[in-house]
């Protein structure tokens, strides 16, 4: 008898265990940098995903938020595809400059106007450059 409760309380242990890391590899699954969600608008605009870059990147408190459609995505300087940052470890802060390459320009300082809506989960509110100025409103 002191066997079997013994495998029971093992068995009890595992299934708490398993519980805990499932629930704690959910939380991570929720998390976006400021690093990789630059990285993933960048990733999508030079896929052409236009119909989606503003609900999976975009803020809502972006004062653009409601003019912002597939559109607005094929003016100015957003058709110069592709587009790859040379900025490296962006920190997870609210304001970020990076550096940014694309078909007719490199080097290009683009800031980067961020909201944490979760914890550890940003979007971006807005985006300035260097030549354009304001690209996206904040």
């Amino acid at each position: 008898m002191q066997k079997r409760d013994l495998i029971f309380r093992v068995l009890y242990f595992l299934l708490i265990f398993s519980i805990i890391v499932i629930l704690n590899s959910c939380d991570d699954a929720n998390k976006v940098s400021v690093d990789e969600r630059i990285n993933m608008f960048f990733s999508d605009l030079n896929a052409g995903k236009t119909s989606t870059l503003r609900g999976d990147h975009i803020s809502p408190k972006s004062s653009d938020y409601s003019t912002i459609n597939s559109a607005f995505w094929t003016a100015s300087v957003w058709v110069n595809i592709p587009f790859s940052v040379n900025t490296s470890s962006i920190p997870d802060n609210s304001t970020v400059t990076v550096s940014i390459t694309h078909d007719t320009a490199s080097g290009l300082l683009w800031t980067f106007y961020m909201d944490e809506d979760d914890d550890d989960f940003w979007l971006i509110r807005g985006i300035d450059n260097e030549l354009g100025g304001e690209l996206i409103s904040q």
